[in-house]
């Protein structure tokens, strides 16, 4: 288990991370992509699962972000 893992200071913990479908996707697409996704996964020796929480830019913050990269 991945908590005896993590207290055991062992190496090699193997995480697989994944966003969830766009709410706007009707559920029969949801379907199709979450069927795909554990098709993916189903034969990894995987320690943890991790499901990113994303958000839309505009609902997150009022203002715009600014690229750093835009200076370069």
């Amino acid at each position: 288990m991945l908590k005896e893992k993590i207290l055991g200071k062992e190496a090699g913990i193997l995480t697989y991370g994944m966003t969830p479908p766009k709410v706007t996707n009707t559920p029969e697409k949801i379907a199709e992509i979450s069927q795909k996704q554990v098709e993916r996964i189903n034969d990894l020796e995987i320690d943890a699962l991790i499901l990113y929480d994303v958000q839309e830019e505009a609902e997150r913050v009022e203002q715009q972000r600014l690229s750093v990269l835009a200076n370069y």
